[in-house]
C-alpha cells in the first residue's frame, strides 16, 4: 500500500489545526514519528481526500477523539454517499470499500470525508495521513463543493489558514469564526430521548453521544453554504468557568492561548492578507460564567465583580476581534439557559453600546426542550438554534 502524509496537498484540511512536528506536547514515541503529520485540539476538524483505492487505512494517535468517515461517490447527479461510519481515533481505522459494495472495483473514484465529533481532552489528535491500495487523486472543484470543502488549498500551510473554508469557494466569501462553549460543541446532543440518565454521565459516554458536525454552529454555517472554522470547549466562560470552583482549568481565551496555536489572533490576521471578504465572529461566551453564584474562595467573590469583569473582558474581546480583518464583524449570541439568565441580558446591552461605533450585533436564541446530556440541547433543540442564528447572520450579510 502506497503511504501518503497529513500534510500532501491534495489532503484537505478545514478548521485549526498544527503541523505535529511544531507542536511540543507529544511523547517522543509520537515526535518521532510526527513527520508530514498534522495535529488539532479544537472540535468541527474536517480532513477530505480523493482516491482510487479499495483499501484505506487511515493513521492517528493521540487523542481518542469521535469522528464521523464517510465515503462518497461521484454519479451523474452529485455524490452519492456509500457508507458513513462512526470511529475513534488514537489508532489506525481501516476501511474496506470492496466488502461495502459487491460492484465496487479499483478503477472507482470515492471521495473520503472525515469530521471530528467531540471534544480533545488531555491531549490532540495526530492525523498521520492515509494508506491506499491505490492512489490518491488531485480534488476537483466541485466535489471539493459537494463534500462541504472549496477547492483552494496550499500544502505548505502552517496552521490551517490557507485552508480557512467550507463549501463556497473563493477568498471574497464571507467566512465565519464560531467562538464559544458546550452549546457550540453539541455536548450530548445525540443522547435519545428514552436514555435512561441524563446527568452526571462520564466523559466516555458524553463524547459517545456528541457531534459538533450536527450542533448549531455548523448546522448554521451549513444553511448559509459557508465556510467555517471552531475555537470552543464545554464548561469554560470568558472570565470565570463552570462551576465556579474550578480554578484550576482554563477560561476559554486562556485556552485558545494554551492550545497549538500559541497566537490566537494571528491566524486571523494572516487570513486577513489572503482573504477579502467579510469574516463574521459568532461569539457564545458566558452561560458558564453566571451558572452558579460565586464564592468566598474564587477570584471574583461578589455577584457584582464578577460582572463588571465579564463586561470589560467582553469589550475587550470584541475591539480586538474587529481590528482583525477590514471587514470583520461580530454576532454576540444570548442563550436563554434557566441557570444563566444573566448572560443573555448583558450581551444584548454590550452589543447596543458597542454597536453605536462597532460592527457588532445581538443574537437571541430561543428558549428549546434541555434533552441532551447536563441540561444542554439535543438534536431538535441545536436546529431550532441553528435557525435562528442563520437568520441573523443572513440579515448582518445584506
Amino acid at each position: 500500500m502506497q503511504r501518503y502524509p497529513a500534510t500532501d496537498g491534495r489532503i484537505y484540511k478545514a478548521g485549526y489545526w498544527l503541523k505535529a512536528a511544531a507542536c511540543n506536547d507529544f511523547s517522543t514515541d509520537t515526535q518521532a514519528s510526527s513527520a508530514g503529520a498534522i495535529a488539532f485540539d479544537w472540535p468541527g476538524t474536517r480532513v477530505v481526500f480523493r482516491c482510487r483505492a479499495q483499501r484505506i487505512v487511515l493513521h492517528f494517535s493521540g487523542a481518542q477523539t469521535y469522528f464521523q468517515v464517510r465515503i462518497l461517490a461521484p454519479t451523474a447527479n452529485g455524490l452519492r454517499e456509500v457508507s458513513s461510519r462512526r470511529v475513534r481515533a488514537g489508532c489506525d481505522i481501516a476501511i474496506d470499500l470492496a466488502a461495502q459494495s459487491a460492484s465496487a472495483t479499483p478503477d472507482d473514484e470515492r471521495l473520503v470525508h472525515i469530521a471530528q465529533c467531540s471534544e480533545c481532552r488531555n491531549q490532540p489528535v495526530v492525523f498521520h495521513g492515509v494508506s491506499l491500495d491505490g492512489c490518491l487523486l488531485d480534488q476537483l472543484a466541485d466535489a471539493g463543493e459537494a463534500a462541504g470543502l472549496s477547492a483552494t488549498n496550499t500544502a505548505d500551510t502552517f496552521d490551517g489558514v490557507d485552508e480557512f473554508f467550507g463549501a463556497a469557494p473563493g477568498r471574497c466569501s464571507p467566512r465565519l469564526e464560531f467562538i464559544g462553549d458546550s452549546y457550540f460543541v453539541g455536548y450530548g446532543n445525540l443522547l435519545p430521548e428514552t436514555a435512561p440518565m441524563r446527568d452526571g454521565l462520564p466523559d466516555d459516554q458524553i463524547d459517545q453521544h456528541t457531534d459538533t458536525q450536527q450542533a448549531m454552529a455548523a448546522l448554521a454555517a451549513g444553511y448559509l453554504n459557508l465556510p467555517w472554522r471552531l475555537r470552543a470547549v464545554s464548561g469554560r466562560g470568558l472570565v470565570r468557568n463552570y462551576p465556579g470552583q474550578a480554578l484550576h482549568l482554563p477560561t476559554l481565551p486562556e485556552c485558545v492561548n494554551q492550545s497549538l496555536h500559541a497566537a490566537p489572533l494571528a491566524p486571523a490576521i494572516r487570513a486577513a492578507q489572503l482573504h477579502t471578504g467579510p469574516v463574521i465572529y459568532v461569539v457564545n461566551l458566558g452561560t458558564n460564567d453566571f451558572s452558579t453564584r460565586p464564592d468566598a474562595g474564587e477570584k471574583y467573590t461578589e455577584l457584582s465583580s464578577l460582572r463588571a469583569a465579564f463586561l470589560e473582558k467582553y469589550t475587550e474581546l470584541v475591539a480586538q476581534l474587529c481590528t482583525t480583518h477590514a471587514q470583520a464583524k461580530v454576532l454576540l449570541v444570548g442563550v436563554p439557559h434557566p441557570n444563566s439568565s444573566l448572560q443573555a441580558s448583558l450581551l444584548q446591552q454590550l452589543a447596543g453600546q458597542l454597536g453605536a461605533h462597532l460592527p457588532v450585533h445581538f443574537c437571541q436564541l430561543p428558549e428549546v426542550g434541555l434533552h441532551g446530556c447536563d441540561a444542554h440541547p439535543n438534536l431538535a433543540g441545536h436546529r431550532q438554534c441553528a435557525q435562528v442564528l442563520a437568520k441573523s447572520l443572513r440579515r448582518i450579510l445584506r
